[in-house]
């Protein structure tokens, strides 16, 4: 499946905070990165791509929410979405999502993974890229 569909981003979105919550986390307190913001894998397109819907959905519960995706434009992205796109993830965050299935995400590593990490990290990987033995934190979608 090369895009999303919109229920099912929002059913993603509420996933991710209810999880944060059930893990003891304010979401005004927290700092989640999305992985990954074009219309599918490996490609700079980012037109009627859904996972805007759903970073603004993340932003609506107050979340702290950086955007990166080494394929899309920043200044696209702040052309068409008013959002920012960082060149690279920015500190520790309480939630990781893999939100496309690019080639780089591919390649983490779990230790990757945990340097971006705040304490116990939650990973949400919609696209199912990840290896699942990535430990206890890790939720496919």
């Amino acid at each position: 499946m090369c895009g999303y569909s919109l229920e099912s981003m929002v059913a993603d979105d509420k996933i991710v905070v209810t999880t944060l919550i059930e893990n003891g986390k304010n979401p005004g307190q927290c700092k989640v990165l999305v992985m990954g913001i074009t219309f599918k894998e490996d490609v700079a397109d980012i037109r009627n791509s859904k996972v805007v819907d759903m970073v603004k959905e993340l932003m609506s519960y107050s979340l702290n929410v950086h955007v990166v995706d080494p394929w899309a434009s920043a200044n696209e992205v702040a052309h068409e979405y008013s959002m920012g796109l960082l060149d690279a993830p920015s500190g520790k965050y309480d939630a990781i999502v893999v939100a496309v299935g690019h080639k780089e995400y591919k390649e983490l590593s779990k230790q990757d993974l945990v340097d971006l990490s705040q304490n116990k990290v939650l990973l949400f990987d919609i696209k199912g890229v990840l290896n699942p033995k990535m430990g206890d934190f890790y939720w496919k979608l």
